[in-house]
């Protein structure tokens, strides 16, 4: 079950451990823009502003509520 890997990144204490799981889920349900969206904040953390920008339009493209993709747009926006 792929949300039980959801509950357990965000339940993570440390990024690296959380990027584990959140990439675990993405391998069974590649549909969990939640799991892109981890991944962003996390290699947003880290510095790395490419790899973000990658998992925040992966997200965008798994998003159908129009409320997310407004905020997944504004962030995408507000990296550039």
């Amino acid at each position: 079950n792929p949300y039980q890997w959801l509950e357990q990144a965000y339940a993570a204490k440390d990024n690296k451990k959380a990027a584990l799981y959140f990439q675990k889920a993405l391998k069974k349900a590649p549909y969990l823009h939640q799991a892109y969206l981890g991944l962003y904040q996390i290699n947003l953390a880290e510095g790395k502003t490419l790899k973000a920008k990658q998992m925040l339009t992966k997200a965008l493209e798994w998003s159908y509520e129009v409320e997310e993709r407004k905020m997944y747009k504004y962030k995408l926006y507000s990296l550039r």
